[in-house]
């Protein structure tokens, strides 16, 4: 551009701007119903590729203590997650990698694993209240994920070590008492829980069930 007038423009010149890390994900979304000790997990791109190709995907699990670990790595959109414990709630978050690094990680989704059985009751205790009275008491166990909704008692002849089950429509409740005509001296307990239950269960240590046999 001068006082004479303006002129042509140059030829095209090209420049290349070196690519940065990838933007964050979508928070993860599951897949299917989650089983007690594993879920699917899926995820989408992220919005924003840092202008070098995705590599790989990285998947991290946090537990409800706060312990974070790794479940994932490679180049697909979705995993398995396994060796999950019941009734539990979980984290989750997955970030991209392109050649120059890793992304952010994406928002959390937070997931409950499916419901299962009970843990094993502790051994009951056993209370003499009479020559033919005893009272029986047992810590209640980890519910994982639905409400205990009854108990079963076994008991054992001394002599013999014979094993009677009662009946299964005599299951105690929790909380509530039952009486039982054989003799015994060893009591074992078998709890059963509500697993189709929607609800997420209080894991904590409920109020020891208590039951009395008579005739003994």
């Amino acid at each position: 551009m001068s006082h004479g007038g303006v002129s042509e423009y140059s030829d095209i010149g090209n420049i290349m701007m070196e690519p940065e890390k990838p933007g964050a994900c979508p928070p993860p979304r599951t897949f299917g119903k989650p089983k007690p000790n594993s879920l699917h997990l899926k995820w989408n791109y992220p919005e924003v590729d840092g202008g070098s190709k995705i590599t790989e995907y990285e998947v991290d699990m946090t537990t409800n203590d706060n312990r974070t670990k790794m479940v994932y790595g490679g180049e697909r959109t979705e995993c398995l997650v396994a060796s999950l414990l019941p009734g539990r709630v979980y984290l989750f978050q997955v970030r991209a990698y392109n050649k120059m690094g890793a992304g952010p990680f994406s928002d959390s989704l937070e997931i409950v694993s499916g419901a299962g059985a009970p843990d094993q009751p502790k051994a009951p205790k056993a209370v003499c209240r009479g020559p033919t009275v005893a009272t029986i008491e047992w810590e209640a166990p980890i519910a994982n994920g639905a409400l205990v909704s009854a108990y079963q008692l076994q008991m054992a002849i001394v002599s013999s070590q014979k094993c009677l089950s009662p009946p299964p429509q005599e299951s105690i409740p929790m909380h509530d008492s039952s009486s039982a005509s054989e003799t015994s001296s060893s009591v074992v307990t078998q709890d059963f829980d509500d697993i189709d239950n929607e609800e997420e269960a209080d894991e904590e240590r409920q109020e020891s069930p208590v039951s009395i046999l008579k005739g003994l």
